[in-house]
């Protein structure tokens, strides 16, 4: 076919995304990268042209994405076909094959492989299996890239030490410095319930404060380890509440063949209330599982197709952690706002922008904190106060007067803790508000910013209305704020019926069986009975 020089570069033209089995056959799932949208895509199997009509497109920068489906039925697999493009092809990391590194991958009794930016399907034989890989290790062992090396390395060393790991390894985690979220909740479930030929493994630094309590549950493996990435290589799955897609990153065009095999299990960290899908989405992470709570989050994440996931993808199990959540209420009102992108000057060491200060969100949550009115009502009701900011801006607590007697120090204090403990919530947007309400626990949203909020932050407002649907009142302004908190506590934080009726109808599942859901859903998924 003619090809378009619409992609001279990686930002444009058709990304090959994932091949998965459906039905005998093979669905290749695809991008098309374009500067406007285009009505439909042409592509050719075995030289005989087709068209496939395309939905208008989601806009990503200057670049519209279209994302689209082939499906390759098994009679085509029995013999040699090809797969073309009207558009220069490239492969996203989570595709089998890797152009450059001229990789095979066997699926269905066939061999893919790729001759330029056609790929090739042809029936399996030892002959062209032994053929396909010496090629491949031909290119990669030519290459001088130390990852190429580190690649080789890495996968002869699984070959040596294979048959001195753990059969069907679960490599479980949270964050790489911290336990306590729906990872540590899994985890903890399936060592006491011992599914038959899973050996779970939680993966957290060293250096973390939680190393030494998980360590006397069960097994654990830092990161830092020489052995680390043998583990990772090795692994069946990988189920975290978080996403990190830049593991062994630089190795993957040569690992493919074994990395894609690997099932990702994104557990989430919380309820997706906004549109977050040009983060969260498959193509960024290829994950396998995509567990959901709500009935509006999962309709929401499986209608929107810049997610990249449908219903097999999506499951609605509820949060793992959710299961070992208690009411243990105490007078304590946490005022724990989400993070702004817009005042961090690096995502990475979290360093804040030195406009911070001048901010609406410095100005409302230092006024609220200082407010004498809220001060001397929380101080007559015995209530004390605790700012509980997102990791992210957990510095702006040195920039803030946090000292007098109706304040308490978070530092101590887990998320979980704060579930349990709180009164009452005071948040903006953030997903906390879920483990509140699970709990029919009573909340206030301050939301000073919200235009700001969804121009400037990671996400795009999304089925969430507060004022209909939310599970306390709105206030646009401080003295609103100081005035409603004020008034919860002269009702000793008690939940309205209103928010109990809405809370009710939001949770699918409220009976503590998250974790077992998400286990049968992963075993379905791992083909373990």
């Amino acid at each position: 076919m003619k090809r378009n020089s619409i992609a001279e570069n990686l930002e444009k033209g058709i990304e090959l995304s994932f091949l998965d089995l459906r039905n005998g056959g093979l669905r290749l799932t695809a991008r098309l990268l374009t500067p406007s949208p285009v009505n439909e895509v042409l592509y050719s199997i075995n030289g005989e042209e087709k068209t496939l009509p395309l939905d208008k497109g989601v806009r990503i920068n200057d670049t519209y994405c279209h994302i689209f489906e082939i499906f390759i039925d098994k009679s085509l697999l029995s013999q040699r076909t090809t797969l073309d493009f009207e558009y220069n092809v490239y492969t996203g990391p989570f595709f089998p094959t890797e152009f450059s590194v001229r990789g095979f991958y066997c699926v269905e009794n066939s061999i893919m492989y790729n001759e330029g930016d056609t790929l090739v399907f042809m029936p399996y034989s030892k002959k062209l299996f032994r053929q396909r890989r010496w090629t491949y290790w031909k290119s990669t062992l030519l290459k001088p890239e130390p990852a190429a090396i580190a690649a080789f390395i890495m996968r002869i060393g699984s070959w040596i030490l294979k048959p001195f790991m753990p059969k069907n390894m679960w490599l479980i985690s949270d964050r790489v410095d911290r336990a306590g979220d729906n990872g540590e909740a899994f985890f903890d479930y399936v060592l006491q319930n011992k599914p038959d030929k899973i050996k779970p493994i939680f993966v957290l630094d060293k250096k973390s404060k939680d190393y030494k309590r998980l360590k006397k549950k069960g097994a654990v493996i830092s990161p830092s380890s020489p052995f680390y990435k043998f583990y990772y290589l090795m692994a069946g799955a990988h189920i975290s509440s978080q996403l990190d897609g830049s593991r062994l990153l630089y190795v993957r065009p040569y690992l493919k063949d074994i990395m894609n095999r690997q099932r990702v299990i994104f557990l989430q960290h919380g309820v997706i209330e906004h549109d977050s899908s040009s983060y969260y989405n498959r193509f960024n992470f290829g994950m396998d599982m995509f567990v959901t709570t709500t009935n509006s989050e999962y309709n929401s994440i499986v209608s929107i197709k810049a997610y990249g996931c449908d219903e097999e993808i999506v499951k609605l199990t509820g949060l793992c952690r959710y299961d070992c959540l208690k009411n243990e209420r105490e007078k304590i009102i946490f005022i724990a706002p989400t993070w702004r992108l817009s005042l961090l000057e690096d995502l990475q060491s979290c360093t804040l922008s030195p406009e911070l200060e001048s901010s609406s969100y410095f100005k409302f949550f230092k006024g609220l904190l200082e407010s004498e009115k809220l001060k001397e009502k929380a101080l007559s009701m015995g209530y004390k106060l605790c700012f509980y900011p997102h990791r992210m801006m957990e510095k702006m607590k040195n920039r803030l007067n946090l000292d007098g007697e109706h304040l308490i120090d978070n530092s101590t204090i887990s998320y979980r803790q704060m579930f349990e403990r709180g009164a009452l919530l005071v948040t903006d947007y953030s997903s906390v508000q879920f483990d509140f309400a699970y709990l029919k626990k009573p909340l206030i949203y301050c939301q000073f910013d919200r235009d700001e909020f969804f121009s400037a932050h990671t996400c795009d407002k999304g089925y969430m209305d507060y004022e209909e649907c939310g599970f306390g009142p709105v206030c646009y302004d401080l003295d609103t704020a100081v005035d409603t908190i004020c008034k919860y506590i002269d009702n000793d934080c008690a939940l309205e019926e209103q928010y109990r009726q809405r809370i009710d109808c939001t949770f699918k599942y409220t009976d503590s069986q998250s974790c077992q859901r998400t286990l049968e859903k992963i075993k379905e998924i791992y083909n373990v009975n």
